[in-house]
């Protein structure tokens, strides 16, 4: 097989199990995206894929995201055991508004991590509680903020991580902003990032709060290199900001030749380049 020479024993395994949401972000690239035969991942496409994977012996991490929101699908909890029960370390992202409803089957789903993606800070302030409570109740969940950078929100950065502390959340995650398609909404200077990231450092030495910042951008990137993204229909692209880049589909190709896919081979070694990719910063 004529894989990556970067492709390793741990690689993440995305999986889009939604493509509904409940909120409507202007940040998010699912509107522009093309629409997909399925709304929702079944149980049985979820287990099918994930014993792929685990039998090809390259993944050792599920990952749960995507452009919809993961709790909307009724059978997560049930995904969740399944991946656990086949040896997977499982990671959850979720914009949170569900988490109250869904919190004691998550709780007893194996889950080991979990990332509330937030770039408004009155919305972390309605959903603060919630949080808090499923820290109260969790026993070795690791829970994270994930927030995204924008120029209308890096004077509030610093209040995340303070209602981050008050949460009691085990780390902050700050990424950039990659916007293909909302001219509106835009990203921080490049130049002032610096400036920021070292205030940023310094009000989490002072709160004792651990926090991770982007860090500088190369191709192929290290999503690109230590992930695949499976979107709700199957389809594996490299990243999930390249939904016209598909390598093959999971539920009815064998993982062995979606990896050593001539296509995914030159993106990854970077012998091609998307264009998408020569706008990223993510």
């Amino acid at each position: 097989m004529n894989y990556p020479p970067t492709l390793a024993n741990n690689m993440t395994l995305q999986i889009e199990i939604s493509r509904l949401c409940n909120r409507n972000c202007p940040i998010c690239l699912r509107p522009y995206i093309s629409e997909s035969q399925n709304q929702l991942m079944s149980f049985h496409e979820f287990s099918k894929i994930c014993d792929k994977a685990m039998a090809s012996n390259i993944f050792s991490y599920v990952a749960l995201h995507g452009w919809g929101e993961p709790l909307l699908n009724p059978e997560l909890s049930k995904m969740i055991k399944h991946a656990k029960n086949i040896g997977f370390c499982v990671s959850l992202t979720t914009n949170g508004f569900y988490l109250n409803e869904q919190m004691d089957k998550l709780l007893s789903s194996g889950l080991d991590e979990i990332a509330i993606g937030v770039y408004d800070i009155n919305v972390l302030n309605i959903l603060a509680p919630i949080i808090k409570e499923f820290i109260k109740k969790r026993e070795n969940i690791k829970t994270y903020l994930d927030v995204t950078i924008l120029k209308t929100n890096f004077h509030d950065l610093p209040k995340f991580i303070y209602l981050g502390k008050k949460i009691g959340v085990d780390a902050i995650i700050f990424h950039r902003l990659f916007n293909l398609h909302n001219p509106s909404i835009e990203y921080i200077p490049l130049e002032k990032e610096s400036i920021l990231f070292n205030k940023l450092i310094k009000n989490a030495k002072k709160l004792k709060i651990k926090i991770y910042l982007p860090t500088k951008h190369f191709y192929p990137c290290k999503v690109m290199r230590k992930s695949i993204f499976v979107t709700v229909d199957g389809d594996v692209t490299p990243c999930c900001f390249l939904p016209e880049y598909s390598i093959g589909n999971i539920l009815r190709n064998n993982i062995e030749d979606i990896l050593s896919s001539p296509l995914y081979y030159a993106i990854t070694t970077g012998k091609i380049q998307p264009s998408i990719c020569k706008r990223c910063y993510w």
